[in-house]
This record gives C-alpha cells, structure tokens and sequence, in this order.
C-alpha cells in the first residue's frame, strides 16, 4: 500500500515549480522582447521626419481603403488588363497597400530608411526620388508583365493584381548602401545579438527574401508583382 501511494508522485514527470519557472522564464523574455520592440518602434516614429510621416500617412490609408472598399484595388493597384483604360495604376500601385504584413513592412522601412537618407539628401531630393521611382518601377512592372503574357499567352500575367511600396523600398535600400554601407541596422533582440546586419547587405537581404516568398508562393499573382517591384526598384 505504501509502494502504491509513493507511485503517483514518481512518474518521471516534471515538478510543477520547475514547469511553472520555465514559463515564467519564457513570458518575461517575451515580455522583455515586446517591450523592446515597442521602444524601437516609438524611437523610430518619434525621430522621423515629416516627409517620411506623410508617406506612412498615405501607406497607412490605403490600406484603410482596401480593408473597408475590396473594389478600390481594381481602380489603385497595378493590374495589367486595366492598366490602358487606367493608366495612372503605374503610379497609384506603389502607394496603395492590400497587405497588413506588407504595410507595416513597407511603413517601418520608410521610417528607417527616409532617418537616415533624408539628412543627406533633403526632403524634395527624397521626394522626387521616391515619385520617379515608383513611376519607374509602375510602368516596367507593366511592360514586363504584358510581355509575359503576350509570349505565354497565360491570363496569369494578364489579371494579375499587385501593389506596395516595396520597389521604392529597395531602390532606398540602394541609395543607403552607396551613402552609409558600413552602419549596423539596430535589431531587435535576439536577432542584434546573433546578426551583425549592415546597411550595405539590406538590398541583397530584401531581394533574396521576396525571391524566396515567390517561390514557396508559388509565384502567386501579388508575390510575382512584389518581385517585380523590388527587383526594378533595386
């Protein structure tokens, strides 16, 4: 009876203490992790500019847009089949965001990339850079996608329907490589204390990352666009 009562106490499982500090352990790195995160995030919006605020600003609502009227993408974002009636699409897709993930990408790069860029160059050098490149990477996105329809007659590149500001990201990446490349870019715990990340690696970083997306997508229609528009932008 003894042996019988001592059995449930000596299953090999862990001690609820030990269990319960470990997940105590686990929520506060995560909380120390988030609240870093917070603190980066707060530095970065409070140090932007103007120029880069406004930008979020139209980034931001787009995707108000998109999540509130679906149909507007077929007037904003760039879609081939409508881009002769509605040519301002090469211009209006860069600005338009129909992706959470993406806007928030897409806004936080901008923050970063215009801190540092917009010192040296001035906010209408910044602004005209951005607005010949999104027109840049609007019109070859198109050319390249018809193209690939009129060789493969596959209606894939004919409907398909993309936007985002990621070609303008990548050709700031650029700039910022040629400007300040050896400048670390200050990540977040864990990541700053494992990658040593500089400006001069984010284009090849950006490119090779949305490649990949493209091909575990798939190669769908937006992921396609959204290789097309960085490696233009780049």
């Amino acid at each position: 009876a003894s042996a019988a009562s001592v059995a449930p106490g000596a299953g090999g499982s862990k001690h609820p203490s030990s269990r319960n500090s470990t997940e105590g352990t686990w929520v506060s790195e995560m909380d120390r992790v988030i609240a870093r995160l917070r603190q980066e995030v707060g530095g970065l919006i409070a140090t932007s500019s103007p120029t880069t605020k406004s930008i979020c600003v139209v980034l931001g609502a787009s995707y108000l847009v998109n999540l509130t009227v679906p149909a507007a993408a077929d007037i904003f974002a760039l879609v081939p089949e409508r881009t002769l009636p509605c040519v301002w699409n090469v211009v209006t897709a860069g600005y338009y965001e129909m992706s959470l993930v993406g806007a928030a990408v897409d806004m936080l790069g901008v923050m970063y990339l215009g801190r540092l860029v917009e010192p040296i160059w001035g906010a209408s050098e910044l602004v005209h850079f951005v607005v010949v490149v999104n027109l840049c990477v609007g019109v070859c996105t198109f050319v390249t996608m018809y193209t690939l329809y009129i060789v493969t007659r596959s209606q894939f590149y004919l409907f398909a329907k993309f936007s985002g500001f990621h070609g303008i990201l990548a050709a700031l990446m650029v700039a910022l490589r040629q400007l300040l490349p050896e400048e670390r870019v200050p990540l977040p715990p864990p990541l700053g204390a494992v990658l040593r990340v500089r400006n001069k690696h984010l284009p090849g970083l950006y490119c090779t990352g949305t490649a990949a997306l493209c091909v575990v997508s798939g190669a769908e229609h937006h992921h396609i666009g959204l290789y097309l528009f960085v490696a233009f932008g780049a």
